[in-house]
């Protein structure tokens, strides 16, 4: 998170590309696995940073974030 003067005191949330790329695994749609799968080719995040990153999800969002992860190949 970022909040100072340069933001004019707007919180701005800059999540990493594996928090993101979790986050809309556990979303769901066809849109979000595809934009995940091209993060994952073009290599700017790991399956394993994938992995970490669900981790700290709760079980059942973990199990689906899993799940659409190892569907994806």
């Amino acid at each position: 998170r970022i909040s100072n003067s340069s933001t004019r005191l707007v919180t701005a949330i800059c999540p990493s590309p594996a928090d993101l790329a979790v986050s809309k695994l556990a979303a769901g749609p066809p849109k979000d696995i595809d934009f995940v799968r091209v993060l994952v080719g073009s290599g700017l995040v790991t399956r394993a940073a994938l992995e970490s990153a669900a981790s700290e999800l709760a079980p059942d969002s973990r199990r689906a974030v899993m799940e659409r992860l190892a569907r994806m190949g």
